[in-house]
């Protein structure tokens, strides 16, 4: 009896020690990257803040991906719901993994994946791992994700991402009120994911970019083989994927173009190139870009939004939720949204 009582005691001390050990966690991770960009933490917290089972549509890719597609504007063009699930410099197989964490607690009609990925064959750096992996819960996706072997994590750093307490506990001396505040905060992210730009940095390059040459035009291996399981789990989920390209002057190109299509072609995957639809877009290289064409600004994304909505809406037939009474935070989240316009620089 003494022996139970003594080992009873390890196991509780055991469990409170675990316990106290991820309450503490979230005090640590730096909770804001760049002031002037805002928090992109929200980005991802803000996705596992959606009603479970309430998306229709879920992007999911780079910054491509949340710099040039508004769901709030698909939403009040059409009325599907959406959410941008991306990530600086996010991989294809860091996509991969996403996707299985949407599949966890959306049912999404559709997945839309960024595709200029394909042509990297070499996993993120540890800054913008970070984005993407200390703000997801932990769980056996995120676990998953960060041993497999694609990423080339090894030693500390496996465990650093696991937990990121072990990264960060000296920042002990650093910590202020937006450590305790947003620590346990739910992070609701009324953009659904789209990061705001409004400044304007014309794009100076050549005008018929999609004729240049780029040294990097061949997939990867490792990215196929995951945009490959990406269709698997798409189909074990009952949910439909199409491959996407945002215009894109600096990194993109009709060799590119070329071999996503051979790729979408032979994998029965619905390819949408936005570089070959700029006079429909209506993209304008001195108005639409805020760096010079890495990125879509708010003028930008309203067009490639508006067109990207439509293309869903008609070739996917997703529903209309604007008169459900269900979906009335997404007009909560639309005021907020054009507030948020409004205030911002």
């Amino acid at each position: 009896m003494k022996k139970l009582a003594i080992v009873t005691k390890v196991v509780v001390f055991f469990i409170i020690g675990v316990v106290l050990f991820f309450l503490i966690s979230p005090i640590f991770v730096p909770k804001t990257i760049n002031k002037k960009n805002g928090f992109y933490r929200t980005i991802i917290q803000g996705f596992y803040q959606e009603p479970e089972n309430s998306l229709d549509a879920v992007f999911v890719g780079d910054s491509s991906i949340y710099r040039a597609i508004s769901p709030i504007i698909m939403w009040e063009e059409y009325g599907f719901t959406s959410y941008d699930f991306a990530s600086p410099a996010q991989k294809i197989w860091d996509s991969y993994y996403c996707i299985k964490e949407v599949f966890k607690y959306q049912k999404p009609k559709i997945i839309v994946l960024h595709i200029d990925a394909a042509f990297h064959d070499y996993p993120m750096n540890e800054f913008n791992k970070r984005h993407l992996y200390d703000n997801m819960p932990t769980s056996i996706n995120k676990v998953e994700a960060i041993i497999d072997p694609v990423q080339k994590n090894k030693g500390a750093q496996l465990y650093d991402l696991i937990f990121p307490i072990f990264r960060f506990h000296s920042r002990w001396s650093e910590l202020n009120s937006d450590d305790f505040e947003y620590a346990y905060t739910k992070m609701h992210y009324c953009s659904k994911g789209y990061l705001l730009a409004k400044g304007k940095k014309p794009y100076k390059g050549e005008k018929d970019y999609m004729k240049k040459k780029l040294p990097k035009n061949k997939l990867g291996k490792r990215a196929t083989e995951y945009l490959i399981k990406i269709k698997e789990l798409c189909e074990e989920n009952n949910a439909k994927l199409a491959l996407i390209e945002n215009p894109a002057p600096n990194v993109w190109n009709l060799e590119k173009n070329r071999e996503i299509t051979k790729l979408a072609t032979r994998y029965e995957i619905p390819f949408l190139d936005l570089n070959m639809k700029l006079e429909e877009l209506g993209i304008d290289w001195n108005q639409d870009t805020h760096d010079k064409g890495e990125h879509m600004n708010l003028q930008g994304a309203e067009k490639v939004s508006k067109y990207i909505g439509k293309y869903l809406k008609e070739n996917y037939q997703l529903p209309d939720h604007r008169r459900e009474k269900k979906y009335e935070q997404w007009w909560q989240d639309t005021s907020l949204y054009k507030e948020k316009i409004r205030t911002e620089q």
